[in-house]
């Protein structure tokens, strides 16, 4: 740089730093600013996710734990009703109950049609507790289908939440890069201008400096040719004073 020891060009990159630090700063805490938004809004989205994962969570036990109580109940039913079935088959064959007794009556209670008769009362309560079973069975099938179904509801209700937090993050992501990247460049167009701008005043303090010494030479070329114009007058002029004393002498 030339004249960097001038104070006047001293003066200018003084200015011209502190100018660029003062923007600099300015756009440097706007990018700052825009990241803790971006940062700040991610932590939202996590609390909004985790607090809707936790209620949907929630309400999946929730139904679970009616379903499973209704299962206990069926179960419950089933087994009150199987007790029931074989109660009333053991009633029926009981050697000293109603059935019995008339038959004895009758006069058929060791008959073949008695021995049939209780052939047939235990294939309709091996029939009844098959079907009882079986009801039992569909319903208990059901019950699992439908916890399944919660639990699968409740996992695409998550994955829903999910997938809408992820591409508020990726959209805010995409808006703070734009954003940080149009901040840079016009931090960069805003040091080009104000380097261009002190390169300006500096040029124009260079000229001044030139024009300055330019000056100081031509008054210093002025003041050497006067001083040897004054010279040359004296030697001149003490040449004609010998000379005039040299033909007065001798005149």
């Amino acid at each position: 740089m030339l004249y960097e020891e001038d104070d006047r060009v001293k003066q200018n990159e003084l200015e011209k730093n502190q100018r660029l630090n003062q923007y600099n700063d300015i756009y440097d805490k706007l990018i700052s600013d825009n990241k803790d938004i971006t940062k700040q809004n991610e932590a939202y989205l996590d609390d909004y996710l985790q607090k809707n994962t936790d209620l949907a969570n929630r309400t999946m036990d929730y139904k679970v734990d009616l379903l499973n109580q209704q299962q206990k109940q069926a179960e419950k039913s089933y087994q009150n009703e199987t007790k029931q079935i074989n109660a009333d088959y053991k009633k029926s064959i009981n050697p000293y109950g109603y059935d019995a007794e008339a038959m004895a009556s009758s006069g058929l209670l060791n008959s073949s049609y008695a021995e049939s008769v209780n052939v047939n009362k235990y294939a309709k309560t091996q029939q009844n507790l098959a079907s009882t079973r079986a009801n039992f069975e569909k319903q208990f099938q059901d019950f699992e289908n439908q916890k399944s179904k919660a639990r699968l509801e409740n996992d695409s209700t998550i994955a829903q939440y999910s997938l809408e937090v992820l591409k508020q993050k990726l959209d805010a992501q995409l808006q703070e890069f734009q954003y940080n990247s149009d901040l840079t460049l016009n931090k960069l167009t805003n040091e080009q201008n104000i380097d261009n701008d002190y390169y300006s005043r500096y040029m124009d303090i260079v000229n001044q400096i030139n024009y300055e010494k330019q000056q100081q030479e031509s008054k210093r070329q002025y003041d050497e040719q006067m001083k040897y114009q004054k010279e040359q007058d004296r030697v001149s002029n003490a040449l004609k004073e010998k000379y005039y004393q040299l033909q007065k002498r001798y005149s």
